[in-house]
């Protein structure tokens, strides 16, 4: 009674356990159908059998008895020590047409007549008993001939297969019902246990909803449930982890629109009050358009981001020529590479442009976040490669020899907001670029590779379909 003191009814608790009842009460009336038609077929088979032995060795008995002189009381007597089921016997003269003696248990309801007897009597030999039927009850009559006495016979009238059959069907509703009972507690002490659970993983949602992302749901089993509980908690993992980048990701934005933004104020103000001398106007003018070019490119991180999330990320396929692009994408970034004396090697194998099919504007956006990584975590001085390669597809690699990723991050760099340990003491970068990278060359149907090590650089390589050589024909293709 303590345990079921507290069950808690909610609706899935009600829903199961109406629903297990319902299954119980199904199969156990099916049961009752079926035994009882079974258990009824083998009563009248085996009550059938049983009877014509019976009676075969009562009219053996008889016969054996009036042989050796025994009275009628006698026999009446051995038969009423015989009757154990409560069968009703008569030894019937069918020459006199009469009742010689009766032994007929207190019990019985049914007083025979001459035509029963007749009846019984005149049954086929190949049956073993008869089923009769009077007054809406099934009997059971059996007939065997005295040996030496011509016209003597005992008959056997039993209603064997109604007691027998009712007391089965009596017995088997009472587990029916045990049954029942048993299950609607079994279910009810389980199903509260199961949306026990279920209520701590509901719970657990809900803080994780409110921003809880410390939650951890005891897993318990490693069935379905155990999965829920498992998947849970790995989304709250998930998002603790993406909160916690989206943190670092407003810290960097916050520092990278308050450095350039306080430098153009302090630069254009002292240009205003005349602090900074004509002569160097033109200096810290560079300086403001630098650091305006840094807000842009934050800016436009940020609105690319934006439109991936909204499904407004357009990728229109076309051929283009993949080694112009590069071309044009280097001479942009020229100032950046003189800045951080960085010396960049053109390789085009085949000796001519190579010619893709792509969205040459994303590709071009592709190649700069690329090309502006490299920058950022390659020290001056050093070499940073862009290799075309023409194989099956065009096939496009930037090698750098910067700080390199460990390989535990290389799966994480795709992550927005995410930045290696060493890369967060750099000043540039929200952590985003990559992944901008990652959902454009998906969009393309392009698999971008990575290979880094530690302290020695890194090589992003991605492809692109190849297209004919003149991309101003209409008729260029994909080969």
């Amino acid at each position: 009674m303590r345990v079921l003191n507290r069950i808690r009814l909610n609706r899935i608790t009600i829903k199961l356990v109406a629903t297990v009842i319902v299954l119980l009460f199904v199969s156990q009336a099916l049961l009752l159908l079926i035994s009882s038609v079974l258990v009824r077929g083998d009563i009248l088979k085996n009550g059938r059998f049983e009877n014509r032995n019976e009676v075969q060795g009562v009219a053996d008995f008889v016969g054996e008895a009036l042989a050796d002189g025994w009275s009628t009381e006698g026999i009446r007597s051995a038969l009423k020590l015989k009757d154990g089921r409560q069968r009703a016997w008569y030894v019937f003269d069918s020459v006199q047409n009469t009742v010689l003696f009766e032994v007929v248990p207190q019990t019985m309801t049914f007083e025979p007549d001459v035509s029963f007897f007749s009846v019984a009597m005149n049954q086929p030999t190949s049956e073993t008993s008869r089923l009769l039927q009077h007054e809406g009850v099934d009997w059971f009559v059996a007939a065997a001939a005295v040996p030496d006495h011509n016209g003597l016979e005992v008959i056997s009238i039993s209603p064997v297969f109604k007691p027998d059959f009712n007391r089965w069907n009596r017995q088997l509703v009472y587990a029916a019902v045990t049954t029942l009972i048993l299950g609607f507690f079994l279910v009810l002490i389980i199903s509260n246990l199961i949306t026990r659970r279920l209520k701590n993983m509901i719970e657990a949602a809900r803080k994780i909803a409110k921003g809880d992302f410390k939650q951890v749901v005891p897993v318990g089993s490693r069935d379905e449930l155990g999965q829920l509980a498992e998947t849970l908690n790995q989304v709250s993992q998930e998002l603790g982890s993406l909160d916690q980048m989206r943190k670092n990701f407003i810290a960097n934005v916050s520092h990278d629109l308050r450095s350039p933004l306080t430098s153009i104020h302090g630069y254009v103000g002292a240009l205003q009050d005349g602090t900074i001398v004509p002569e160097q106007n033109q200096k810290y003018l560079a300086i403001i358009k630098g650091q305006t070019k840094r807000l842009i490119r934050l800016v436009n991180d940020m609105l690319d981001m934006a439109t991936v999330d909204a499904g407004q990320f357009a990728v229109v396929s076309q051929a283009f020529n993949l080694t112009e692009t590069i071309r044009r994408t280097l001479a942009r970034m020229e100032p950046q590479f003189l800045h951080h004396r960085v010396v960049f090697q053109m390789d085009s194998q085949e000796g001519r442009d190579v010619y893709a099919i792509g969205d040459s504007d994303r590709i071009e956006q592709v190649l700069h976040n690329l090309l502006q990584n490299a920058v950022e975590f390659t020290d001056s001085g050093k070499e940073i490669q862009i290799v075309i390669r023409k194989t099956d597809q065009a096939v496009v690699e930037i090698i750098d020899q910067g700080i390199g990723l460990a390989p535990e991050e290389l799966d994480r760099i795709w992550d927005r907001f995410f930045k290696s340990d060493e890369a967060r003491s750099k000043k540039n970068g929200t952590g985003i670029g990559l992944s901008i990278v990652k959902e454009i060359l998906d969009r393309h149907h392009s698999e971008i590779k990575v290979k880094s090590v530690k302290g020695k650089g890194t090589t992003f390589t991605f492809s692109l379909p190849l297209a004919e050589a003149d991309v101003s024909d209409p008729s260029c293709h994909i080969k």
